[in-house]
């Protein structure tokens, strides 16, 4: 019986310590794949008409 309590103490810290790795992996992957995101915005913004020079800074 105590070890199902201190199981379900443990519970929160597990989920927070699994919500904090979500939250850092999402980060890792945004991080990793930026120069190709800032690229591939860079590329379209170039496609767009000139009286649209405003979105090209």
């Amino acid at each position: 019986m105590g070890g199902l309590v201190n199981g379900a103490k443990a519970l929160p810290g597990q989920f927070k310590e699994a919500g904090m790795n979500m939250i850092n992996g999402v980060i890792d992957g945004i991080s990793e794949r930026w120069q190709a995101l800032k690229s591939k915005f860079s590329s379209l913004t170039d496609m767009l008409p000139d009286w649209m020079e405003i979105w090209r800074r």
